[in-house]
């Protein structure tokens, strides 16, 4: 077998790998502040999230303008859109 035959055979192999070892990706998405909707407490006002995914899993953080932890109500929804296009 030629070098170059051998090498095209072992090149699916090779992306494979590559493939499995790369890191997360990720993108982060601001959002303007002061437009929730409702009372205008900060703990619902999202400032930005970031989305993190591997081969196998996918992360949201939500990033807010003021502290969950005083938040009373809130509701954070995330959709997909899986249709073609």
């Amino acid at each position: 077998m030629s070098g170059s035959r051998a090498a095209l055979k072992a090149l699916p192999i090779l992306c494979a790998a590559c493939w499995l070892a790369a890191p997360a990706i990720a993108g982060v998405y601001p959002d303007t502040v002061g437009d929730q909707a409702g009372s205008g407490d900060t703990e619902v006002d999202i400032s930005g999230v970031e989305v993190t995914n591997t081969a196998s899993t996918i992360s949201f953080k939500i990033n807010l303008v003021g502290d969950i932890s005083t938040a009373n109500f809130g509701n954070y929804q995330i959709g997909f859109d899986t249709g073609p296009g």
